[in-house]
């Protein structure tokens, strides 16, 4: 008789899972045909809002871009420069002892 009850309430928690998760499905889908354009020009005003900010996101990526290649090219000026200095008061230092 247990192994009977057992089965019985595993399978009936089973189906309360199942009942659960296609609830949840249907509210989720539901929510998805709620947010869906309705019409031609909402589709339309959608496509063009996300193009926009888009646009807008690309030029920022742009303007990063070019900050952080200003921001490299100083540094590799700065390092190449130092790199040089410090090699000259080397070569400096052995042209002294000899």
């Amino acid at each position: 008789m247990g192994r009977v009850k057992d089965w019985a309430l595993n399978n009936e928690l089973r189906e309360r899972e199942i009942s659960f998760l296609r609830a949840e499905a249907s509210y989720e889908l539901e929510q998805l045909k709620n947010g869906l354009p309705k019409t031609v020009n909402e589709c339309h005003e959608m496509i063009t809002n996300l193009a926009s900010k888009n646009a807008e996101l690309f030029e920022m990526l742009s303007d990063l871009n070019k900050a952080s290649e200003k921001n490299n090219s100083f540094w590799s000026k700065v390092r190449s420069q130092t790199l040089g200095f410090v090699l000259g008061i080397i070569a400096s230092i052995i042209a002294g002892f000899f």
